[in-house]
């Protein structure tokens, strides 16, 4: 269940990182209520996202709602083994998904599975998106530093590492098109009721870009300077970082 998240870390960092001091979490986290709605969140899944985009990015545009609502499924069903943990049209938008480099387990592999919570904040950052003959390719920084993992003894384990990732995604219209309209695509629920990729299909997963430029422009991309994010992966600490309400979020089921 963690190493998926550190894919993209150690290719380009080479874990460089040990010997540096533990960085204190800033406050606990508080309590994380459930969906409004029959689509539920795992329940070790107890982490939210919070995105940000250069200027020129919409962030609420049926674009970047189908990349949002990707990356999220992602690491959902990722943590959890399984494609049904996705959100709403996960499975669906996914059907021809090429990974590179390529996955050594499916994620509906459950071998050594890992029911341990994981608490904290995501980061992600849409740093471009550039539209081609066949669809939308997006460079998205991924900011894993705020996320940790629950020891059963009550402990926490940094998941990520300050060092931030570029990933790539590659989307396309599915066979019925790309909806371009003006349903709501942000809202206070930590997850969708409704299939938010709005006809797009995810064709291309690039765990980790190889130009090395775009990781350091990822590098101030988040809230937290540098020096504040942890450092060594084996710390234990025994208060969790924040987590905070998830941005832009997704609308709300309808009373």
């Amino acid at each position: 269940m963690i190493a998926h998240r550190l894919i993209g870390v150690l290719l380009i960092a080479g874990m460089a990182i040990a010997g540096c001091a533990a960085v204190r979490p800033h406050v606990d986290s508080t309590a994380i209520p459930s969906n409004k709605g029959p689509y539920q969140l795992p329940d070790l899944v107890r982490y939210n996202y919070r995105w940000s985009a250069e200027p020129h990015i919409d962030l609420f545009s049926g674009p970047a709602t189908a990349i949002r609502a990707y990356v999220e499924s992602y690491y959902a069903a990722t943590d959890a083994h399984s494609t049904k943990a996705g959100y709403p049209g996960f499975e669906k938008a996914i059907e021809h998904l090429v990974f590179e480099p390529f996955r050594e387990r499916d994620i509906n592999d459950r071998t050594n599975h890992n029911p341990q919570p994981i608490v904290g904040t995501s980061y992600g950052h849409i740093l471009e998106m550039t539209t081609t003959d066949t669809g939308i390719i997006a460079i998205i920084c991924e900011g894993n530093y705020s996320l940790m993992f629950t020891r059963e003894d009550g402990s926490y384990g940094n998941l990520g590492t300050r060092v931030p990732n570029a990933i790539g995604v590659e989307i396309a219209p599915g066979p019925d098109g790309a909806i371009y309209d003006t349903r709501p695509t942000a809202g206070p629920a930590r997850a969708p009721q409704s299939d938010m990729f709005g006809g797009w299909t995810v064709t291309r997963h690039r765990l980790s870009i190889e130009d090395f430029s775009y990781h350091l422009a990822c590098e101030y991309k988040f809230p937290d300077p540098p020096e504040d994010r942890p450092t060594r992966l084996s710390d234990v600490l025994t208060v969790p970082y924040p987590t905070l309400p998830p941005y832009p979020g997704w609308p709300e089921q309808p009373e």
